[in-house]
């Protein structure tokens, strides 16, 4: 496409890039701001505890514990930091800016290369049209590092570079489990449509999977102690509107096309791996190729500028309608005291980064609470020792405070692996957290049958001391 004198695709795309990396840095107060975070950083820290990596998920579901299947690279990474005296608030800070970053980068270089700068500029336009997306690649740390891996290794098979396109999909595996068979199985669909891939795809693929093969057998080791429909994220899914209408045409265009292009139905067909994740398929990782069709459309579309008196105005358009009102469905939403389907308008990444209390949800409020949290370690770590077990029946909570204090705790996060011997958690912890907002009767029910002593408490929680636990994190 002749790109014209006075649009540069390039600077504008500079520009996006420029205004996500100050408004990343901008929730520099905020962050860490989602769920997943914690339990990386707790699984880094038992990876510490152990003195190196551990197949045994010790530091949660205390005491028993459970098998860790989760890819280890992240982890280790964390905790190269974390020995070397890095505050582990401040590293998970720096990669919540960091990691969307470098994905958003990786991908408009990889578009800019292989296929145009204007296809490159529409996809960070496409991207920034969904707030849950977005969203996921700051939650999704492993997942977002995967998916940069992944965009490389198609980058490198695309250019002919074997080696190093095998080395960048083995360690999609040792990073994240979904993303590795995403890249994987677009790598061979899109060789079922290129005749002349085929055999490199398959020396990539099957190079990648038997140096994965120790990750990939961990896995299947605790196969059985797995299940999907425990996930909560399962029953709430948030869907866009023009978004799917110009994926749609963005598909057709590329079924009346040959070559490179047939890249982005591979992956769209190749996302159908998210399925069993309703949430991630619609929202997360899935949604990417959506976005990349729907720029294929406006892409699409602007070729015929010349041709077409309309087409620009279309363009334009459509660019503002996704970049300012942008409108989500939301349905099971978990937010107390909201209905479970919802419409959000001005939902794009952008405007809820500009305006964050316009559309409060879980995806788009923060977890972390720092004065909070450190009052409450503060006296975890006063009133227990390393070994000791803390617990709250919010398991986010009690995975937030078993970070900030250094504690295992009896609560859990990654709900797909589950532990066949879970014992009685408020007896088996030494500290004990219960919210303010759980029911008074209740938690005097527990106080008195545990025999709880009461150490402090703020706005949020009451922290307790349980004198008769007796059990210990148990290092395997």
């Amino acid at each position: 496409m002749a790109e014209k004198k006075y649009f540069s695709y390039d600077f504008w795309s500079i520009l996006i890039l420029i205004f996500y990396a100050i408004m990343q840095t901008s929730r520099w107060p905020v962050f860490p701001q989602h769920l997943d975070i914690y339990y990386h950083l707790l699984t880094a820290w038992g990876f510490i505890q152990k003195g190196g990596y551990s197949s045994w998920d010790f530091w949660q579901y205390a005491p028993v514990g459970r098998p860790h299947v989760y890819p280890p690279l992240f982890h280790i990474i964390l905790a190269l930091f974390m020995k070397a005296g890095v505050d582990k608030i401040i590293l998970a800070k720096i990669f919540s800016i960091a990691i969307p970053l470098t994905f958003l980068v990786t991908l408009w270089s990889f578009l800019r290369n292989k296929f145009s700068s204007c296809l490159a500029f529409f996809s960070l336009i496409t991207i920034s049209s969904s707030l849950p997306f977005y969203a996921s690649l700051t939650n999704h740390m492993p997942s977002t590092i995967a998916l940069t891996f992944g965009i490389l290794a198609i980058w490198q098979f695309m250019d002919k570079r074997t080696v190093f396109a095998v080395l960048l999909l083995a360690l999609c595996f040792y990073t994240h489990i979904g993303v590795s068979y995403f890249i994987m199985l677009t790598l061979v669909i899109y060789a079922l449509f290129n005749k002349e891939c085929r055999r490199s795809a398959f020396i990539i693929t099957t190079s990648a999977v038997i140096l994965a093969m120790p990750m990939i057998m961990r896995q299947l080791s605790g196969i059985n102690l797995f299940s999907i429909p425990s996930v909560k994220e399962n029953y709430s899914c948030e869907f866009k509107t023009i978004d799917y209408i110009l994926a749609i045409i963005g598909f057709a265009i590329l079924l009346r096309s040959k070559g490179k292009g047939r890249l982005f139905i591979a992956l769209f067909l190749a996302s159908f791996a998210y399925l069993p994740y309703m949430a991630r398929f619609f929202s997360g990782e899935g949604y990417l190729s959506v976005a990349l069709l729907a720029a294929v459309a406006l892409y699409g579309i602007s070729e015929s500028f010349g041709r077409n008196r309309y087409a620009k105005y279309i363009v334009i358009s459509a660019a503002l309608f996704m970049l300012i009102f942008s409108p989500t469905i939301a349905t099971g939403q978990l937010d107390e005291g909201y209905p479970p389907n919802r419409l959000f308008l001005f939902d794009s990444a952008p405007m809820n980064m500009l305006f964050p209390k316009v559309n409060e949800r879980i995806i788009s409020s923060t977890v972390w609470f720092e004065e909070r949290y450190s009052f409450a370690s503060r006296l975890i770590e006063e009133n227990s020792s390393p070994g000791d077990i803390i617990y709250c029946r919010e398991d986010i909570v009690g995975l937030c405070l078993a970070v900030a204090s250094g504690r295992a705790t009896a609560n859990y996060l990654l709900p797909e692996v589950y532990s066949k011997g879970r014992t009685d958690p408020y007896a088996d912890s030494k500290i004990i957290i219960i919210l303010k907002y759980h029911d008074p009767k209740s938690a005097k029910e527990i106080v008195d049958k545990y025999g709880l002593v009461l150490l402090g408490k703020n706005d949020i929680f009451d922290i307790y001391k349980n004198p008769n636990a007796k059990a210990k994190m148990a290092i395997r």
